[in-house]
């Protein structure tokens, strides 16, 4: 019953860490410039979240096809 509601939230955690990694690529890239070196920390901690959320689907994903509907 909560693996079920738990895997439903898969098609929502899918593309937020999509969306988080782009965000770092994004800044990775834009913080070469000196103008914005200032974003350049966040890097890793964005890569990190993203990773996470990458793992977090992934359960959701598991979760959801076990469900078997």
């Amino acid at each position: 019953m909560l693996d079920q509601f738990i895997g439903r939230f898969h098609p929502l955690l899918v593309h937020i860490p999509i969306g988080v990694l782009l965000v770092a690529i994004g800044f990775d890239i834009i913080s070469r410039r000196k103008a914005f070196q200032a974003l350049a920390p966040s890097v890793p901690f964005l890569y990190l979240i993203g990773a996470l959320g990458g793992i977090f689907s992934c359960i959701t994903g598991y979760l959801l096809s076990s469900n078997g509907e």
